[in-house]
């Protein structure tokens, strides 16, 4: 088998699979540009330092 095949034969069973999902009635939904399915809120950057588990500190 050549990858094309390969790929085919993917191509064929993701087609099945999907067909079979939305005959149960299941439906696609497309959102526009930037929209988002729900707000998430990021509290820190991907370079953010963590605190440390015993770093509280209290007023007195």
């Amino acid at each position: 088998m050549s990858i094309n095949d390969e790929r085919e034969k993917e191509r064929a069973e993701d087609k099945k699979l999907i067909d079979e999902w939305l005959a149960k009635g299941n439906k696609i939904t497309v959102y526009p540009y930037g929209a988002r399915s729900e707000e998430v809120e990021y509290t820190s950057g991907m370079y953010a330092k963590r605190k440390k588990k015993g770093d509280k500190k209290t007023k007195k």
